[in-house]
């Protein structure tokens, strides 16, 4: 065996030492700090995944808005006074909901009925897609559509989520909710108040059972 030998000065020494050093502690500090997520929100949902949950089949029927033979009555729409304003289609699981007159708001819903909703938390989702211009002022309702969701005597959530205005592509959107005991009935579906056209698809509302 060949021994080699490097001779260097003290000082030279030290400093290669401290290199060697630095080199190996920067690695640590960089996995202990990290970076906080950008987005409040992303962090908030992560959580919410990270429960065990067990969901309920889908509490909802019809979800390609057929509306025929048993289900011919299973979505309903309802809109403000007057005219026709509304026209609803389903063309391959897509209900289009378009504006064609000037009544302010429809609503398109379906009523689920079922006692194991007492003292329940629910999930309502659905993928919506939205071409709903805020210009001009058609009425003097907010222009805004997307989920729609009445639990008992409670206030309705009339599109309470973003975006819910002008254009967007097809995204997933959702309410959690705590249903009160005693109530055993909701209203889950769309709101409509602008001018344009909302899409939607792939409906549901499950149960939860978390863990």
């Amino acid at each position: 065996m060949v021994e080699i030998t490097f001779r260097v000065s003290p000082a030279h020494f030290q400093n290669i030492l401290r290199a060697l050093m630095l080199a190996a502690v920067m690695p640590l500090f960089g996995c202990a700090t990290g970076s906080p997520p950008s987005d409040p929100s992303a962090a908030s949902e992560s959580g919410l995944d990270n429960r065990r949950c067990t969901a309920s089949e889908n509490l909802l029927v019809d979800t390609d808005f057929t509306r025929e033979g048993d289900y011919a009555r299973a979505w309903r729409m309802a809109q403000h006074t007057g005219e026709l304003s509304f026209s609803t289609e389903a063309n391959e699981g897509v209900l289009e909901m378009r504006r064609i007159a000037t009544q302010p708001w429809m609503l398109m819903r379906q009523t689920v009925k079922d006692s194991r909703l007492s003292g329940a938390t629910i999930v309502f989702t659905a993928e919506l897609k939205g071409d709903l211009p805020s210009e001009p002022k058609l009425h003097g309702f907010d222009h805004i559509g997307g989920l729609y969701l009445k639990v008992g005597r409670e206030k309705a959530q009339l599109a309470e989520h973003e975006p819910n205005a002008e254009q967007w592509d097809w995204q997933t959107f959702s309410y959690e909710q705590e249903i009160p005991e005693g109530i055993t009935s909701l209203r889950a579906g769309f709101v409509h108040q602008s001018g344009g056209v909302l899409w939607a698809r792939n409906p549901s509302l499950v149960i939860l059972d978390c863990k």
